[in-house]
């Protein structure tokens, strides 16, 4: 009988999200019994000067001394569950392919986000531009098995050269909480909520859409922002600013009509390197929308519209001047409809269910491949 393990990373908290979604999966992992190899929290993330030496001695330690703890612990037909992307991609790259041909064991992946193909923002890309690839492709392609977000990622993958018979689509991220979810009723104008990074390189949609065309258009509209950088100098029309909170306690707090789901610097449309990666990749934020019970407005073209479109949870919009009037063309009975449905995928999402299934996919694809 296969042992299950998982790969996970120390969280260091904060009034942020980055961190949740992993977290959230090693917690689900745990109560499925899977046993924990913890990574700490990595030092030296941006080395300067001597720091960049003092980082290399301590990440070729630290993954090593964790690889090799893996390494005298599984057994044949035990399986690993490996969270991509992790600090140590070429460390990981040694270790997976020994391991698996000297202990028989299998490895699955859980892609969080695609760095080659996400590309940062403001350069940072730049700076670890060759690391990203190597994860990304030499990496991945050692796996047994890889959860991939949805449809739109997994025909990339497919493109990149990966064995379609290995991919496994997601649907989208679980998100855990214990915060009361709210019976959500429609305001008599319409609004919005907005959470996450709010610094102007990271959401400069969000300061754009009531400006131009949308100081007319969105005249009406109220957007409750959440989240950390938000800044206030020069913002006007509708932008309530209602402070930052801890990602297992934002559910409870939202309000508005729906949650936005959009990236980049335009509210024309989605563009520029995160606008783009909208194409394939399952934001988490709607993620949190929808598990605080509330639907969701997407871009039209991103990768989650089609699960917007699949469970009725939400609308869907080309830019956001047309904003204030897509909600008004809602109907009540619609909204209403809308909500029960947010609220039913929010609980499944409270219960790790869209992680239990894709895992329990792999495992299935593993055992078929032994028969």
């Amino acid at each position: 009988m296969s042992i299950f393990y998982s790969i996970d990373l120390q969280s260091e908290g904060g009034k942020h999200a980055g961190v949740k979604a992993p977290s959230d999966i090693s917690m689900i992992g745990h109560e499925m019994g899977m046993t924990g190899f913890l990574f700490p929290a990595q030092k030296y993330m941006f080395p300067k000067g001597i720091d960049v030496i003092k980082g290399k001695i301590w990440l070729l330690k630290t993954c090593s001394e964790i690889w090799k703890e893996l390494r005298r612990t599984v057994g044949e037909g035990d399986i690993v569950l490996y969270q991509h992307p992790m600090y140590g991609a070429r460390a990981a790259l040694k270790y997976i392919p020994a391991i698996k041909r000297e202990k028989g064991c299998r490895f699955i992946a859980l892609i969080h986000d695609l760095e080659s193909l996400r590309m940062g923002v403001h350069g940072l890309y730049t700076k670890s531009r060759k690391t990203a690839e190597i994860s990304d492709q030499n990496l991945l392609k050692q796996f047994d098995a890889v959860i991939c977000h949805n449809e739109h990622m997994r025909q990339y993958l497919i493109e990149k050269g990966f064995e379609p018979e290995k991919l496994v689509n997601l649907e989208i991220f679980d998100y855990l909480t214990n915060e009361k979810m709210c019976h959500r009723v429609r305001g008599k104008e319409p609004s919005l909520a907005v959470a996450g990074n709010l610094h102007h390189g990271k959401s400069g949609y969000l300061y754009e859409m009531f400006r131009n065309n949308g100081a007319a258009k969105n005249k009406e509209l109220t957007v409750n922002a959440y989240g950390i950088n938000f800044e206030s100098d020069g913002v006007f029309g509708g932008i309530r600013y209602q402070g930052a909170f801890p990602a297992d306690k934002l559910p409870g707090v939202l309000k508005g009509d729906f949650g936005l789901v959009w990236d980049g610097p335009s509210a024309e449309s989605c563009v520029g390197n995160t606008g783009e990666y909208l194409r394939y990749n399952n934001p988490h934020k709607a993620s949190l929308y929808l598990t605080s019970g509330m639907p969701v407005m997407v871009w039209e073209e991103a990768a989650i519209a089609d699960f917007v479109k699949k469970y009725h949870v939400g609308i869907t919009i080309r830019n956001l001047y047309e904003a204030a009037e897509t909600i008004r063309r809602v109907s009540d009975e619609e909204y209403s409809e809308m909500c029960a449905n947010a609220a039913e995928v929010g609980q499944k999402l409270r219960e790790g269910y869209f992680f239990r299934k894709a895992f329990q996919e792999c495992v299935k694809k593993l055992e078929k491949q032994n028969e």
